[in-house]
């Protein structure tokens, strides 16, 4: 494509004065007494280019152009942004390389937000109830894990502290009754106190187990 056939799809022609070219606008048909507007250039190419960089900017929403005839300066400018130069196609080059950096300027990254720190439940160290002896057993609630027990239980019946006294049989109340009828003092141990004595204890260790397990309830209420 020729540079003249171009210039007639701008609608432009080019023109060559005094040894320049220019691309002169062609007048709007309302206006042919209008003074026509032409764009010099040292070369008939760079006076079409000059035609091009028009067409573009006066389509554009971003680029405007003006010329100062002060300083014999084209001014395009973008938002708060002016380039200036002498021919308004390298003019509006600059700035659309300007517009272009700035909207391909990368952000910063932003920081990553510091990790929370994780919470952790402290658990409460077991406090003894009032009345209730130190190495009497606990009971545990299912899923509760026995934390502050003993590490061994052992059996509620035996001769040790806390334990129950070995259950008496009939057999061995039969035989002791004739001593117990014919001495109201015989040697020995009664078998009525010890079996008395062992249904005391017997309720007394329920009632102490009972009362641990209201107290462990009751702690696991409050977690």
């Amino acid at each position: 494509m020729t540079a003249q056939t171009e210039a007639k799809q701008l609608n432009i022609r080019l023109e060559k004065d005094n040894g320049e070219w220019i691309a002169i606008l062609a007048n709007h048909p309302d206006l042919k007494g209008d003074e026509e507007v032409g764009f010099p250039a040292p070369s008939e190419e760079q006076a079409l280019a000059e035609a091009r960089a028009y067409r573009s900017i006066e389509q554009s929403s971003v680029f405007k152009f003006e010329y100062d005839e002060t300083q014999d300066e084209y001014v395009v400018s973008f938002g708060d942004q002016q380039h200036r130069g002498k021919l308004l196609a390298t003019t509006y080059a600059e700035a659309q390389k300007a517009y272009a950096d700035m909207i391909n300027e990368a952000e910063p990254p932003k920081p990553e937000p510091a990790p929370e720190a994780k919470k952790t439940r402290q658990r409460k160290p077991r406090q003894p109830q009032p009345g209730v002896p130190a190495d009497a057993p606990q009971i545990v609630p299912p899923g509760i894990a026995p934390a502050n027990l003993p590490s061994q239980i052992t059996s509620g019946i035996g001769t040790g502290p806390g334990q129950l006294a070995p259950s008496v049989s009939h057999e061995d109340i039969r035989q002791a009754a004739p001593a117990m009828m014919g001495n109201p003092n015989p040697p020995g141990q009664n078998p009525w106190e010890t079996l008395g004595e062992r249904i005391d204890r017997l309720e007394n260790t329920l009632r102490e187990l009972l009362t641990t397990a209201s107290k462990a309830l009751e702690e696991m209420s409050k977690r």
